[in-house]
């Protein structure tokens, strides 16, 4: 009878869960890409969907865990697709983790394709720099702008003549980004082109507009 009295008096001391533990479910919700268990949480509990919890947004956690399903859940309970966390937008880190199917979803509710992080970078700059030529293709017919430079005076057009993707560089040519804007060092993108190390005289030509 002690024994068992002990057993419910240690049981009846241990704490009762705080509003600060409900919120570490939360975001192991997140990251583990449970988004029943994240709804669940955020309306039983009245949690801001837009508020920042260790530093980041819950929706900026659901696009770097790379899971639809989760920032489709967000979405719904009102997550701002336009909210910076460190200058760093929702859209950029899609790029970063290569998330195509949740680039296509922010855009479909109202994303600000041309917004610029802390150094001036659009998702347009980001997709180039990484040579993803389809991203760059659905921004460009998203209307993204091809000719808004970063803190560099750098277009999206610098960029693929610096990192010699004539693919992406025609593209971008044929939906208006301008050859002759120059960079903060003075260069235009088709000097970037000639200023590269492996630069081929005898292929110039391709690279004229």
């Amino acid at each position: 009878m002690q024994f068992g009295m002990k057993l419910f008096t240690s049981y009846s001391k241990q704490p009762k869960q705080t509003t600060q533990d409900y919120k570490i479910d939360l975001l192991n919700a997140i990251d583990g890409n449970d988004f029943t268990k994240a709804q669940r949480l955020i309306t039983e509990f009245d949690f801001d969907v837009n508020a920042e919890y260790l530093g980041n947004t819950l929706l900026n956690r659901a696009v770097l865990n790379n899971c639809v399903e989760m920032v489709e859940v967000l979405l719904k309970l009102g997550a701002d697709v336009n909210k910076p966390v460190h200058g760093n937008y929702p859209l950029h880190r899609c790029i970063s983790k290569n998330a195509i199917s949740i680039i296509e979803l922010l855009c479909a509710n109202n994303v600000n394709i041309n917004s610029q992080s802390q150094n001036g970078n659009t998702a347009l700059h980001l997709a180039v720099g990484k040579e993803m030529f389809s991203v760059v293709d659905y921004l460009i017919k998203k209307s993204a702008n091809v000719n808004l430079c970063n803190n560099h005076g750098d277009t999206p057009l610098h960029i693929a003549a610096r990192m010699r993707q004539l693919r992406i560089y025609k593209l971008l040519i044929e939906n208006g980004a301008n050859v002759s804007v120059k960079n903060k060092f003075g260069k235009t993108p088709l000097e970037e082109v000639a200023g590269t190390n492996t630069f081929d005289p005898h292929l110039y030509i391709d690279w004229l507009p």
